[in-house]
């Protein structure tokens, strides 16, 4: 026998509900109809925890994957390179005077490594200005999935 859960509506239409078909029995007493109520919306209590401590401990997982990684890429040395850039010198309105010349020196230090077939980068870029003060500092880690198929086959095969 199929159960349906009546919507309240302007249309005269019902679907059939697994959760009222799992918990009601013939008896359509009002007793049998709120204990039927009771175990269904326990089960869906019991899913609904089920999926949250699934949820979480994946997220706990996947933190620890993430800290390990960056253990690991603290260990890698860095590949560093340094560039100097000269702007151009800028007019003052106010007092009709040109400013000095302004340089700046950008940093880059790139770490890479390989883990469990994916390729994991940590970059810093620093921008300092002639007088070493830091004017910005981005610290970024990326990841990139490596495709492990190797496919030697020739892409134009003439017959």
């Amino acid at each position: 026998m199929t159960y349906t859960w009546k919507i309240p509506s302007f249309s005269d239409e019902s679907f059939p509900s697994p959760y009222v078909n799992d918990h009601f029995d013939n008896n359509l007493s009002s007793s049998s109809i709120y204990d039927g109520f009771n175990k269904m919306m326990a089960t869906v209590r019991q899913h609904f925890q089920q999926m949250s401590a699934l949820s979480l401990s994946l997220a706990k997982g996947y933190t620890a994957d993430l800290m390990e990684v960056k253990k690991k890429l603290d260990t890698v040395v860095p590949a560093c390179t340094t560039t100097t850039t000269n702007l151009l010198p800028t007019r003052s309105i106010k007092n009709n005077r040109r400013k000095s010349l302004r340089t700046t020196q950008t940093t880059t230090c790139v770490k890479k490594s390989i883990i469990d077939g994916e390729k994991y980068i940590y970059k810093e870029i620093t921008v300092t200005n002639d007088k070493g003060k830091v004017i910005s500092q981005i610290n970024k880690y990326e990841s990139i999935s490596i495709n492990t198929i190797n496919d030697t086959t020739p892409s134009n095969v003439n017959e």
